[in-house]
Order: C-alpha cells, then structure tokens, then sequence
C-alpha cells in the first residue's frame, strides 16, 4: 500500500479507497467476496422458534388457575363428585405436560447454540 496523497490510498490502480474525514462515519472496506460469504453464513442461522415457549406458557397457566380453583370446588359440599379429581388430573396433567416442554425447549436451544457456534 502506497500513500498517493493525505486522503487517498490505493492498493490497485483501479480502485481507490477515501478515508473519511474524522467528522464523518468511519467505514471499512470489505471484498465483495467477503460479504458474501457473510451473508451466506447468516442467512444459514436458524431462526428460533416459540412455540415450544408459548405452549408451556399456556400449559403453566392452565395448571395454575385450574390449582388455585381446587381448594374452593373442594371445600364446596354442593360441587358435584367428579368435578375435584377432575381439576386434579388437569392440573397434573398439564404441569407434567408443561415441565416436558420446557425441558424439550431447552435442549433444542442448548443444541442449536452448539451447532450454531461452530
């Protein structure tokens, strides 16, 4: 590299880079090539996906205003038979069903970070 004059350098005779003055934005050249490749490499990174997060959202809220409502169906000597273990197995259910997703949504992050890194 070759410095032709203060604010002009050349590193082939045809293309000349202008270095900014230092009251404007500071820019770097980059190979066509280069960016290329960089814009390849990004647009191979997997978007993330929440729907995993967003069904055991649900499925905790579910679990939870079905558990708070236990004690008064309970408790309540007018509420038919069926209804308490009825909210019981909905409440179980749901906060199993939700732990495994949760679980699942974290190993598959844990995994594409890994593979995402490399």
């Amino acid at each position: 590299m070759t410095n032709t004059t203060v604010d002009t350098l050349r590193y082939k005779r045809q293309d000349p880079i202008e270095v900014p003055a230092q009251e404007k934005e500071a820019r770097r050249a980059i190979r066509k090539a280069d960016w290329n490749r960089i814009k390849r490499l990004v647009e191979r990174i997997p978007s993330e996906s929440d729907i995993l997060r967003i069904i055991y959202s649900i499925l905790f809220g579910v679990a939870g205003s079905v558990g708070l409502s236990i004690y008064p169906i309970y408790s309540n000597p007018q509420a038919s038979s069926w209804l308490f273990p009825l909210y019981v197995c909905i409440t179980v259910f749901s906060l199993l069903v939700a732990f495994v997703f949760c679980v699942l949504d974290r190993r598959i992050r844990k995994s594409q970070r890994s593979t995402t890194c490399r």
